[in-house]
């Protein structure tokens, strides 16, 4: 992910897995991570790492991971970078 990519990331943009899954919300951007509010659950925090595209015109963007890899993290706590 090219950096010019990242700074295009906006509040509310719509937060997807690779394989299509809605994750929620971006809430905030920081600078490592990004705070995610989900519908359904806790907001969390995914690392800029994890974004594989950034669809500007759709207000968009897609993680690199599978809905069920996003699983396994523990993404309610921001990272210690």
């Amino acid at each position: 992910m090219s950096i010019q990519s990242l700074t295009e990331i906006q509040p509310s943009m719509e937060v997807y897995t690779a394989d299509a899954v809605l994750v929620g919300r971006v809430k905030q951007i920081r600078d490592h991570d990004m705070l995610i509010d989900r519908k359904h659950g806790r907001d969390v925090y995914i690392p800029l790492t994890f974004v594989g595209r950034v669809l500007t015109g759709e207000r968009r963007l897609d993680l690199t991971l599978t809905d069920e890899a996003f699983g396994d993290y523990d993404w309610e706590h921001p990272s210690l970078l």
